[in-house]
C-alpha cells in the first residue's frame, strides 16, 4: 500500500490490460483529495479523458491475479439505494446474484451464512443512529437569489446569536454573502468567518469557541462540505445558497456525464443528479453531529421544488420536519431559549410545498436511511 498523504496512480500499460506504471510514476506526493489545479490543468490541456478503472477482474482478468482479495468502502454518501449504485458502478465493480442485505442484523457476525458465503460484491446499508425528524427542521425559501440571501439571512443570524455555516457552491456566491453579512451584522459583535482569510482549523475553533460579543457564523465553498464537525450549539444552522450542480467547465464530470451517453443511458439523470445528491446530503450532514444536536438546514434554492429532479434530491435527505418562512423566528427562538428541548415548533401539514403554494410547511416524508 502506498504511504499515508500519498495518492497512488494507475495507468494502462497497452491492449487492454491495466496495471501499476513505473514505481515513480505510480506513487507520487500529494493530497488526499484531488487538487482543483488537477482538473483546472486538464482542461486547459484540452486532455483526453478516458473510461477506466483500477479493478483488473472488471476487465476480466483472473481474480488470483489481485493482490488484494477483499475490499471495504464506509461511507455515508456511496449511493441512495440498497445497491449503492452510485458507487459501485462508478469503481467498476458487478454486483452478485444475491440481493443486498437490506435490514442488517446487530453485527455482522449474526448474519445468514448464505450471504456471508455468498462471492462477488455485497452491500450493506445502515440506519443513521441519529432522529432527524425530532432533531431537525427544514426551510426552502422561494425566489432568493444571490444578492438576496445575505440580507435575508442577517436577521436570523442575529437572533440566533451566530451559530451558523454557510455553504456556498461558487466563490462569487460565497463573496457576495460574507459581504452582505458583514454589512449587516456590523454592529452585532457577530463574527463573520470566510473560508481563505485564515486557516481551516482556525475558522473551526472559532466557531466552537466564538467571541463573547455575539457569536460566529462561518462561510466558505465546497471545501466545508466536509469534514466539518461542530456538535451542539456551536452550529444550529446550515445554509445551502444553490444546488451543488457540478460546475460546467469540470472535465472530469463532463467526461463521466458523456460516458454514460455514450453507453445508452442519460448521463444527467444517471450521473450528475445522484453526483449531486450525494453532495447534497454532504452538506445537510454538517447539521446534526449527535443525538442532542438540534437545528435547521435552509437550501435557498426552489429548483428543489419546481424541478422534476427534485424529488430525486429530496429522496437523498434524511427525514425533516419542513417550516414555512414564517415559523422560522419561532423556530430559532425555542433552539437559542432551549438547544436540547425536542419540543421544538413544527409544521402540522403532510407534504412538501409546491410551486403553486411556496407558504405551505410541511414535514418531510421519510425518504431513506442514512447511511
Amino acid at each position: 500500500p502506498a504511504p499515508p498523504g500519498t495518492v497512488r496512480w494507475w495507468a494502462r500499460s497497452g491492449g487492454d490490460a491495466l496495471g501499476p506504471a513505473d514505481d515513480e510514476a505510480v506513487q507520487r506526493s500529494g493530497p488526499r483529495e484531488s487538487p482543483l489545479w488537477l482538473w483546472q490543468a486538464l482542461a486547459n490541456l484540452n486532455a483526453e479523458v478516458q473510461p477506466a478503472t483500477w479493478l483488473p477482474a472488471a476487465q476480466g482478468q483472473a481474480a488470483d491475479s489481485l493482490a488484494v482479495r477483499r475490499w471495504v468502502f464506509t461511507s455515508a454518501t456511496l449511493g441512495q439505494d440498497d445497491d449503492l449504485q452510485w458507487f459501485t458502478e462508478a469503481a467498476g465493480l458487478r454486483l452478485p446474484a444475491t440481493p443486498p442485505i437490506t435490514t442488517p442484523p446487530d453485527t455482522l457476525e449474526h448474519a445468514p451464512m448464505a450471504t456471508r458465503a455468498a462471492t462477488g460484491l455485497r452491500t450493506v446499508r445502515l440506519p443513521s443512529q441519529f432522529d432527524w425528524a425530532r432533531q431537525s427542521a427544514m426551510l426552502v425559501p422561494r425566489g432568493l437569489s444571490r444578492d438576496a440571501l445575505g440580507p435575508w439571512l442577517a436577521p436570523h443570524v442575529q437572533a440566533l446569536g451566530g451559530r451558523t455555516l454557510v455553504l456556498c457552491t461558487s466563490q462569487a456566491g460565497m463573496v457576495a454573502v460574507a459581504m452582505a453579512l458583514r454589512q449587516a451584522l456590523a454592529s452585532s459583535g457577530i463574527a463573520v468567518l470566510v473560508q481563505g482569510e485564515q486557516p481551516k482549523r482556525h475558522l473551526l475553533a472559532t466557531m466552537r469557541n466564538p467571541p463573547q460579543t455575539g457569536g460566529a457564523v462561518l462561510v466558505g465553498t465546497m471545501g466545508l462540505w466536509e469534514g466539518v464537525d461542530l456538535p451542539g450549539d456551536a452550529l444550529q444552522l446550515v445554509v445551502i445558497d444553490k444546488l451543488p450542480f457540478p460546475p460546467l467547465h469540470d472535465a472530469l464530470h463532463a467526461a463521466r456525464a458523456h460516458a454514460v451517453d455514450e453507453a445508452g443511458g442519460s448521463g444527467f439523470a444517471d450521473y450528475t443528479v445522484p453526483h449531486t445528491a450525494m453532495l447534497l446530503r454532504q452538506g445537510v450532514g454538517r447539521l446534526i453531529r449527535s443525538a442532542a444536536d438540534r437545528g435547521l438546514v435552509v437550501i435557498a434554492d426552489d429548483r428543489l421544488l419546481s424541478k422534476n429532479y427534485g424529488p430525486s434530491l429530496l429522496a437523498s435527505l434524511p427525514p425533516m420536519r419542513w417550516l414555512a418562512e414564517a415559523e422560522v423566528p419561532g423556530y430559532l427562538a425555542a433552539l437559542r431559549r432551549a438547544p436540547d428541548d425536542p419540543a421544538l415548533p413544527a409544521s402540522d401539514a403532510d407534504s412538501p410545498p409546491t410551486a403553486a403554494d411556496p407558504a405551505t410547511a410541511t414535514p418531510a416524508v421519510d425518504t431513506g436511511n442514512m447511511q
